[in-house]
């Protein structure tokens, strides 16, 4: 546990940094004259511009080198400096929060104190996703010990996957072993959004504004419950939620085209920022919409458009290296001709099989098994949903038909012309259309199935804050469901008293074995105990659980890339 909380007072400390010094140029660069942005910047905004500015930098070395012990170095001689640059800031920073910290009533701090005691208990859990002992840990090692590797996605296909939260990871990550080993930021901005939550349902209590009360409430419900399972690991989905859900808050904000833009600013960059952990996010910048006007005065415009090169180029670039392709794994923007590039059929397959696996959560259906998942998209949309809703469970299925008034709310809005709202339910709508018919995996669509209840939720519910006027002895009741978590999402405990130093030993430990793909030998997990399925986790480079015989080194070390050869065909035997 002393680890994890190291690691987050890194994380916090060094992304404080880096939002302060962010914000600076962003009120330079903005159209009008405004205060410095601590006096009136929520903290955490200041993280999340600061953890964005991170990746960003990240993205962008990591292509050229890898984020070893040097280069988090060099960003720690950066975060000192601007400590120093920035010290009156981060004084008032941490004045502001002793003296919020006191003014807030008891139930609210033992709700954040219930939230940091769940927040820390990450420290004892077995990682719940498997894609990080799947791949990600793995595509986390590439980074760390090698810049963009051209044609690493020919190794195993989800090395393409170009999310740039495995770049943040690496940053942020700590390998201590084999099997003891530190993935803290899904921890610590769990912790942070909840926080946020619970204080703005305290302001709404305070200010008797049901509609917030309402929206924060059921937002928090939602995602502490959800989410909580896998703050442990690299889930994609889960930190692509936070930012989304953030950037949905900020939408809402009073005043953010005028006398807030730069919090518009904010929102526009954890959109784009999220859209590189998971493409499928892109579709949230119709949010930035409402900012329309305000992008073309003056130099608004080349701030956000600079904004979006710098954190969209590094991606691009990346998917070109991995993949040889603009955007992975769609086929379709084939413009750049490389020996790397992943073989078409390979591409269209991998495409095919995270659509097909989303509608087909159970692995078979009327004989379609796993390999054949890509069967399914050639299903009747009848035929896979009379399957696929079955899966789901009670809780999902209730957000998705909550989230079916969605449309009622947006003819409403249109007709009233709340042009505001109007964009919020249609921004929501297209996102769960593209998720629904895409790929219908409940987590994929999380933030704005979440957003979308809560919505609905708040507008009906708002006229029953005039007759039923809660008090902050609500928080006693949150504090409760926070320390109820662990049960409730059966988190499983290691069966000795851990180290309070290091992460226990997880109950899967990785053993490979070699296997030889054309000029290299490449590792392979064993199904046999104490391996756990096909997982690589952390074994040494390279190890996938799919090898190929037609994969070959493009030069003499694995920085120089990995291409695949023609297959070759078995000539038939002559006939006597």
């Amino acid at each position: 546990m002393l680890t994890l909380l190291l690691s987050w007072v890194f994380i916090g400390w060094l992304s404080l940094v880096f939002g302060l010094m962010s914000w600076h140029g962003v009120f330079r660069l903005l159209s009008r004259e405004q205060n410095e942005p601590v006096g009136d910047t929520p903290v955490d905004y200041t993280l999340l511009l600061g953890f964005v500015a991170i990746t960003t930098l990240s993205s962008i070395i990591s292509i050229f080198f890898p984020l070893n012990l040097l280069t988090v170095s060099l960003f720690v001689l950066a975060g000192v400096a601007g400590t120093v640059r920035f010290y009156p800031e981060i004084i008032l920073v941490k004045q502001v929060l002793q003296t919020t910290w006191k003014s807030v009533a008891m139930p609210l701090k033992a709700a954040i104190l219930a939230l940091m005691a769940i927040s820390c208990f990450a420290a004892f859990m077995d990682i719940g996703e498997s894609d990080t002992w799947f791949y990600h840990s793995q595509a986390i090692l590439w980074i760390k010990k090698y810049a963009a590797v051209p044609g690493l996605g020919n190794i195993h296909g989800r090395f393409a996957f170009n999310s740039h939260f495995f770049i943040s990871s690496a940053f942020f990550s700590f390998f201590l072993a084999e099997d003891r080993v530190i993935f803290p930021l899904l921890s610590f901005f769990y912790l942070v959004f909840n926080i946020r939550l619970l204080v703005n349902i305290y302001s709404s209590i305070k200010s008797q504004n049901g509609f917030s009360f309402v929206l924060n409430t059921f937002l928090f419900l939602f995602f502490a419950h959800q989410v909580f399972g896998e703050i442990n690991g690299t889930d994609t989905d889960s930190i692509t939620t936070i930012l989304l859900l953030y950037a949905l808050l900020l939408f809402l904000t009073p005043n953010l085209k005028n006398t807030r833009l730069h919090w518009g600013f904010l929102l526009w960059v954890l959109v784009l920022t999220a859209a590189t952990f998971k493409l499928s996010a892109c579709l949230a910048g119709l949010l930035v919409l409402v900012l329309f006007p305000q992008l073309f005065y003056r130099r608004n415009l080349a701030l956000f458009g600079a904004a979006a090169a710098v954190i969209i180029l590094p991606f691009i670039v990346r998917n070109i290296l991995l993949s040889g392709y603009l955007l992975y794994p769609f086929p379709g923007i084939d413009i750049v001709d490389v020996d790397w590039k992943i073989p078409l059929h390979e591409v269209v397959y991998e495409k095919e099989l995270v659509e097909g696996w989303a509608k087909l959560p159970d692995g078979m259906i009327d004989g379609v098994t796993f390999e054949d998942v890509p069967k399914v998209l050639q299903l009747p949309f009848g035929e896979w949903f009379s399957s696929w809703w079955p899966h789901q469970s009670l809780r999902w299925r209730g957000f998705m038909l909550i989230n079916l008034f969605s449309v009622v709310l947006f003819l409403v809005a249109l007709f009233k012309k709340n042009y505001r709202l109007v964009l919020l339910s249609g921004a929501i709508l297209v996102n769960l259309l593209f998720w629904f018919f895409e790929a219908p995996e409940p987590r994929f669509g999380a933030a704005f199935l979440f957003f979308g209840a809560a919505l609905i939720f708040a507008l009906v519910l708002k006229p029953v804050f005039k007759i039923y006027k809660p008090s902050v002895r609500l928080f006693w009741l949150f504090a409760l469901f926070l320390l109820a978590l662990p049960p409730l999402k059966h988190v499983v405990y290691t069966p000795w008293q851990p180290n309070l130093l290091f992460y226990p030993v997880y109950e899967a430990k990785v053993k490979t074995e070699p296997f030889q793909a054309g000029n290299f030998t490449m590792r392979i997990p064993s199904k046999e105990p104490p391996a756990k399925g096909y997982w690589c986790y952390c074994a040494p480079l390279p190890c996938t659980p799919f090898p190929k015989k037609n994969v070959v080194m493009r030069g003499k070390s694995y920085q120089d890339g990995f291409r695949c050869e023609a297959e070759k065909k078995l000539q038939p035997r002559s006939q006597k």
